[in-house]
């Protein structure tokens, strides 16, 4: 199976860089595989608070184009969080990563899943109108409409989906989703590979009726996401290398050359 449609001879990095060169402008962001990061800031917070080992540049150098951002409102600002954890980041410096990465890559989207965590009380409205200004500081290139874009018409852009009431962009409840994150003796490794599977498989048999979002990662009392993302990746890795078409956004842990090569340049 491949996402990746061109550059041969050229470097595997480079071709990370711009691998979206090679799918059609009429293409729907939701009729390609596209790689994704789970808390894709995540760097801190221990065993369980860690979800990626890579900063937000390098994954998109790496190809990784569906991240997934977790704001929390503190004093008129947005810093990054995962749960409790702080991420030592704020939402500016995404901004700022993505709309960079874009201008020097202008044929790549980046979809951007953006909800709020906890944080202080504040008034109504103060989350989505602090996210404006700062989207609207970091330049033009966002696209927050409602329907799943052509690629030829967000290139060079961030497209946004909304995990939040006070934000515009795609709804969350656009999409299909299999997010089965927690891991106990009743919902097992093997329980979750079995529900990520039949996932992929609605797919290719094509009795999806939405967009698909297919979460990888999973965590547990005695399964931190660091050990459920080597075990899960292996598996997705293998299956990836078995079958062919479209899988949707397919979102991990700990993302590694590795993972992004069998799925988005078929090796």
């Amino acid at each position: 199976m491949t996402c990746f449609l061109g550059f041969i001879g050229e470097s595997w990095a480079g071709a990370a860089s711009g691998w979206m060169k090679g799918v059609g402008d009429d293409k729907r962001l939701s009729e390609f595989t596209i790689l994704g990061t789970h808390n894709s800031c995540a760097l801190y917070g221990g065993d369980y608070g860690q979800c990626q080992s890579l900063g937000l540049k390098a994954q998109l150098e790496m190809g990784v184009r569906f991240l997934d951002i977790r704001c929390q409102w503190r004093k008129g600002d947005l810093h990054i969080v995962h749960g409790v954890a702080d991420q030592k980041m704020k939402f500016s410096e995404v901004a700022k990563i993505c709309q960079d990465f874009l201008k020097e890559n202008a044929s790549e989207t980046i979809m951007m899943s953006v909800m709020e965590q906890g944080g202080g009380a504040r008034k109504q409205g103060d989350f989505g109108k602090v996210f404006h200004e700062i989207i609207e500081k970091s330049g033009g290139g966002w696209y927050e409409e409602k329907e799943v874009p052509e690629l030829g018409d967000v290139r060079g852009k961030v497209v946004v989906v909304s995990r939040s009431r006070e934000i515009e962009g795609i709804s969350w409840s656009t999409f299909f989703v299999q997010d089965a994150f927690w891991i106990n003796n009743e919902n097992t490794l093997e329980d979750k590979w079995v529900k990520i599977r039949e996932h992929f498989g609605v797919i290719q048999r094509g009795e999806m009726r939405k967009p698909s979002v297919n979460f990888i990662s999973c965590v547990g009392v005695f399964n931190p996401p660091n050990f459920t993302a080597k075990k899960l990746n292996e598996k997705l890795k293998v299956y990836v290398e078995q079958e062919e078409g479209n899988l949707g956004v397919v979102v991990v842990d700990f993302v590694t050359e590795e993972v992004f090569k069998v799925m988005c340049l078929g090796e």
